[in-house]
């Protein structure tokens, strides 16, 4: 378990102090993934840097199974921090390595032997699907490529916490998918558990137990992917599940609709059959929806019309089959 405690971190400079995270507490459970987003600037990935101690707090603990990071002598914080694996956007690889010779990068500092070092890379290198690459160098791998030898990396020490600050930011959606796919696999066969430092909601949905929304520094927000999913409370939350759309500001005045899937079956045509059982025509404003494994994740923005029995009937059949709805207060403002 991850303790955070009455954590900030306040960077100085000649004229200026700037406080990047301020009094943040949160618990992080043994074996979940955990997402902690925010917009650019929100404090995630100094948060995530006082996790490891990469960065010192200026105020507050950090615990790692009842072990307080911050309390221990740099000697005592190299032994703890080989728990901690961490995976970063730019995937960090040595250029003049092989994936293979990458990965044994971390045991041959710990002072493993070459011979079980090169065993346990390679096995490594087979759990992230990369076995026919060892001897391939970074500038031989695609992105999704060194993305997985980062991960295998991390893995090399066997870390009961894997960090993940921004490591999909960098590539595109179907890698992307199949790197958080790779993750939950991890997670789920090893037991490890994930921090996933993201500014993308559509990877905290796919990936992510619990979840922290950052603001200033500060926690907006925490709980359940799925509660914060269908009704944000913050601002902020609002903000990155919802974002403000100038193309529809003229419709402030108009009855908006935010349907929310959680996994219903992308097989379901709802919008066709609430127009056609309930003889109500709508307009779809807008839709970030995903298939993923035949169920529906996303949202979707629907303009009603002005009469209220046909608005009723929507409601009503929406309620019917267990689709999440809100009214929204949608403008450009």
């Amino acid at each position: 378990m991850i303790r955070i405690d009455n954590v900030s971190k306040v960077f100085r400079t000649s004229t200026d102090e700037i406080k990047a995270v301020n009094n943040i507490n949160l618990t992080i459970e043994d074996g979940s993934i955990f997402g902690i987003i925010g917009l650019s600037g929100a404090g995630k990935s100094t948060l995530v840097r006082c996790i490891n101690l990469l960065e010192r707090p200026t105020a507050g603990r950090i615990y790692l199974n009842e072990v307080e990071l911050t309390s221990l002598n740099p000697k005592q914080l190299r032994k703890e921090r080989e728990k901690i694996g961490m995976i970063f956007q730019q995937f960090n690889l040595l250029e003049q390595r092989t994936a293979l010779r990458n990965v044994c990068y971390p045991l041959e500092i710990a002072g493993v032997k070459s011979s079980e070092a090169k065993e346990k890379a390679k096995k490594l290198l087979d759990l992230v699907g990369l076995s026919d690459r060892l001897n391939n160098y970074p500038s031989q791998l695609s992105g999704g490529q060194k993305q997985r030898v980062a991960i295998a990396r991390a893995l090399a020490t066997d870390p009961q916490v894997l960090l993940c600050d921004e490591a999909t930011s960098a590539l595109d959606p179907n890698t992307t998918r199949s790197i958080l796919d790779l993750l939950k696999n991890i997670n789920e066969k090893l037991g490890v558990t994930i921090v996933v430092i993201t500014h993308e909601m559509k990877v905290v949905e796919q990936i992510c137990d619990q979840v922290a929304v950052l603001d200033n520094g500060m926690v907006a927000e925490t709980g359940a992917v799925k509660d914060i999913f269908l009704s944000p409370k913050s601002k902020i939350a609002q903000e990155l599940i919802f974002p403000k759309n100038k193309g529809i500001a003229s419709l402030q005045n108009k009855r908006i609709l935010r349907l929310a899937f959680d996994g219903q079956s992308s097989f379901e045509p709802v919008i066709s059959n609430l127009v056609l059982k309930c003889q109500t025509m709508v307009n779809i404003l807008g839709a970030s929806t995903e298939d993923i494994g035949g169920k529906a994740f996303g949202q979707m923005i629907l303009q009603l019309p002005e009469d209220e029995l046909a608005i009723a009937r929507a409601k009503n059949y929406l309620d019917s089959i267990g689709i999440h709805y809100e009214e929204s207060d949608v403008d450009g403002n």
